[in-house]
């Protein structure tokens, strides 16, 4: 096949893919954390994200009849690819070893007992599977090079310059200061930042603040490594995946001093959620609780009594608590039952709602850990978001269902949280937080309550 007719026979391609996954794939795109930037400034059309998209996969695949650039548009869809950069660092570098192997018939060695590796990518669905055949390539693309004496990722690997910032019984931090280091100390991992093959992304991670890298002294499992990112929030295990940072340094590595060290050297983790005291989260939620008290819940109450006054002044009636005047005006007589006395279910919804905004410090912690579980932090900020996914999710179904709903959205949408810290000795202190009413949706808010730490 003459050039000409390859690349007309790959636009060709192309634009079917377009036509079926065109619209999926910027919908995508501008959901990716790391192209919002870009997208933000670029303001891109549709056709010149699905060139820079199409260029980048292409690119990535190492096939000459680029057979496995649908592969990586399925994956990316369905995000076991999770973010766009992964395409052309580990997933390039996952696909060239992939393909080399695969046309050497060297991905399955019967001889070596170990897991099959599948001939078909197309079954290499999740991001599960990705990491679990990325472990099994990488010792058998180690044996390929070696036999050809050709093993060009170890010649090129040198330490580079890193800098051990803390080492225990229990754990080592490495800085990476260079590309060649990032690498050297991320071997066996899916991190973009030690890829050797596809793009690496080592320096704009690093232009952002620095990462580091935990190596356990004793893993509890082959190839066991962390890598911490504080200002993109992104803390990973050795395969990419996410991990919760609290559970990471407090539970996995019980017993070190690792906490303080990253307490002092990287204050932002502070302001996390998981190591903020127990009396500031009970501060900001008494606060909180009172806000909803005193401003959410009444309209509501008053919102749910004109719906049913009917029944209502009937029941009232009944009871002997309405008076009517010669021209039967009806009056409530003083003392007259309150409207939730009448109303049951009403009563018990607005009882339920306050007893779940007025969240415990263990109910907090164990929210944030359900929600974190995928490596996602939260501030003192975030407080308000995690107090109403428990309203909706106590709510959902029962009968006054959108009462529910409007505390909710109040928590989230008409509340702010402010803090403000001081920088001492290297690590921040809390000195008073602030909590903001917005009543009207809008910027025009004010200062509902807060407190001070000075």
């Amino acid at each position: 096949m003459r050039l000409y007719e390859f690349n007309t026979l790959l636009e060709y391609k192309r634009d079917i893919t377009i036509s079926n996954f065109g619209d999926r794939i910027v919908d995508r795109m501008h959901n990716d954390n790391g192209l919002k930037d870009w997208i933000a400034t670029r303001q891109p059309e549709d056709e010149e994200l699905h060139n820079e998209f199409f260029q980048v996969a292409e690119e990535a695949d190492p096939s000459q009849n680029k057979q496995y650039v649908q592969w990586i548009v399925q994956r990316f869809l369905d995000n076991s690819i999770s973010r766009y950069e992964d395409i052309s660092s580990n997933i390039a570098e996952f696909l060239f070893k992939y393909h080399n192997l695969k046309t050497r018939n060297r991905l399955n060695d019967p001889s070596d007992g170990a897991q099959a590796i599948p001939a078909d990518i197309n079954q290499i669905k999740t991001k599960e599977d990705i990491n679990a055949v990325h472990t099994e390539l990488t010792p058998r693309w180690n044996r390929l090079s070696q036999e050809q004496d050709n093993n060009r990722e170890q010649k090129m690997l040198s330490k580079g310059k890193a800098s051990e910032v803390y080492k225990d019984a229990y754990v080592r931090v490495i800085v990476p200061e260079d590309e060649a280091s990032a690498c050297y100390y991320g071997q066996g991992t899916m991190w973009c930042t030690a890829s050797t093959m596809g793009q690496n992304y080592f320096d704009h991670y690093n232009s952002n603040g620095k990462l580091y890298i935990l190596i356990p002294t004793k893993p509890e499992y082959e190839g066991e490594k962390y890598q911490l990112h504080f200002q993109n929030k992104q803390f990973m295990n050795e395969r990419d995946a996410n991990v919760n940072l609290s559970h990471l340094l407090d539970v996995r590595f019980a017993g070190s001093d690792v906490v303080e060290f990253f307490m002092k050297i990287e204050p932002s983790i502070t302001k996390m959620i998981e190591f903020a005291s127990e009396s500031v989260l009970m501060d900001i939620v008494d606060v909180i609780v009172e806000y909803v008290k005193g401003e959410v819940l009444p309209p509501i109450i008053e919102k749910v009594e004109e719906e049913n006054h009917v029944a209502y002044y009937d029941w009232l009636e009944e009871g002997g608590f309405l008076l009517k005047d010669k021209k039967n005006n009806i009056k409530v007589k003083d003392g007259a039952p309150h409207y939730l006395e009448f109303d049951e279910v009403a009563k018990d919804a607005i009882e339920n709602i306050l007893f779940n905004v007025d969240a415990n410090y263990v109910e907090i912690m164990d929210a944030v850990e359900i929600d974190c579980a995928d490596g996602d932090s939260y501030t003192l900020q975030d407080i308000t978001s995690i107090l109403r996914r428990k309203v909706d999710d106590i709510g959902y179904g029962e009968p006054y269902q959108w009462m529910y709903n409007e505390v909710g959205q109040a928590l989230e949408g008409s509340m702010g949280i402010e803090t403000n810290y001081y920088d001492t000795d290297k690590s921040f202190k809390l000195m008073n937080f602030d909590v903001y009413a917005y009543p009207t949706g809008d910027n025009n808010g004010y200062r509902y309550g807060g407190k001070d730490y000075k």
